[in-house]
């Protein structure tokens, strides 16, 4: 390759994800592919030729998987070696499809080259795709009271992974999952399915984690939580919901993600228990306290307020948070709760804080 040959730097398209949470990841992914017209770019292009370097961001995924759908590219370098060798045509088969490249601890960047063919139009270019990837992803796809429904899709596509190992437990005591433990090969996809029951001594609730983990990675799900009157309501669609799930004080719990605007965690209280009310409600909320100085829970709940916008759909209220490290409990008096679902995603409140905030329990009590 031509060193002093022009370069441009393509903008990647790349999936946000969290190191604890693979449910969401995929939905997440921007996938518009992104045109380059080269004679813009490279107008005293000698010899119809160009290169595009693409940079790597820092990731703890392993695969990066690279789409050419239109255009000539002709070759592909990476890591200073050629790893695919086209011809002067549109792209094969090969990069339409995706080409999957491990991603290698010291690399910073893909580099293409493309020639024009002799009846490319005057406005010559080409699409990509980068996306990170996993070896294998996992999605909750059915979430009841005792049921749990798991799949997993191998996204390398012709490769076996082998002897991939799951556990499964649930976060409070007197609760029991079946299977807790089993080991396979996962070749394309595969659904299981995990019952969740209850003796006569547990509690009201719990929450579910499965742990899945080859040799290169670790994955963690953590289905939504089994309350008896309360379901947490996921906002996705570049909303401010997106809820995480996390470990910490030695508990499993649901957590905002400030750094990506993630900062609320949405409740709908199920329509029989409380729908179209007028009643005074309390609200528990054990909560995470870093043991940072002036930070507040804040709820926001649908109300019959009607001097405040959207006719009192989301007062709000606010509590100092405890400055000693630890879980704790607060209790909201909510006097005039409506809950007719006119929060996002049809939620009754939401919580947030001025900081991360870990939210494991909420409960609520109609008073009159």
């Amino acid at each position: 390759m031509d060193p002093k040959a022009s370069r441009h730097t393509g903008t990647i398209v790349q999936i946000k994800t969290k190191n604890d949470d693979f449910e969401k990841w995929w939905g997440q992914a921007n996938q518009r592919a992104r045109f380059v017209n080269l004679r813009k770019l490279f107008p005293n292009m000698p010899g119809r030729t160009a290169y595009t370097e693409l940079k790597l961001s820092s990731t703890d995924l392993h695969w990066v998987k690279l789409t050419v759908k239109l255009g000539n590219v002709t070759a592909v370098w990476y890591d200073g070696q050629q790893i695919y060798n086209g011809s002067n045509r549109r792209s094969t088969p090969e990069l339409r499809k995706g080409l999957m490249i491990p991603i290698k601890p010291q690399a910073d960047k893909i580099l293409m080259r493309i020639d024009a063919g002799k009846d490319e139009p005057v406005d010559w270019g080409y699409t990509y795709r980068l996306e990170y990837m996993e070896n294998f992803a996992g999605e909750i796809t059915e979430k009841k009271t005792n049921k749990v429904v798991l799949s997993l899709t191998n996204n390398l596509g012709g490769s076996t992974l082998e002897n991939l190992r799951l556990k499964a437990h649930c976060w409070t005591p007197g609760w029991t999952v079946t299977p807790t433990s089993e080991s396979f090969d996962l070749a394309d996809r595969k659904t299981m399915t995990f019952t969740v029951r209850a003796s006569a001594a547990a509690g009201d609730w719990t929450g579910l984690t499965l742990t899945v983990n080859d040799e290169d990675e670790v994955q963690i799900l953590r289905p939504t939580l089994t309350l008896p009157d309360i379901h947490v309501v996921q906002v996705d669609n570049y909303g401010d919901g997106l809820v995480s799930s996390a470990k910490i004080g030695g508990r499993e719990c649901y957590a905002t993600d400030q750094i990506n605007n993630q900062t609320f965690i949405y409740y709908e209280v199920k329509d029989e228990v409380m729908e179209n009310i007028k009643a005074e409600v309390k609200l528990s909320v054990e909560y995470y306290s870093l043991g940072r100085a002036d930070r507040e829970l804040t709820v926001y709940y649908d109300s019959h307020d009607k001097q405040l916008n959207l006719n009192g759909a989301y007062k709000t209220l606010k509590a100092p948070m405890s400055a000693e490290p630890g879980w704790h409990t607060h209790l909201f008096t909510l006097n005039d709760a409506r809950f007719s679902n006119r929060q996002n995603a049809g939620a009754d409140f939401r919580l947030t804080s001025n900081d991360e905030l870990y939210v494991r329990r909420v409960q609520v009590e109609k008073l009159k």
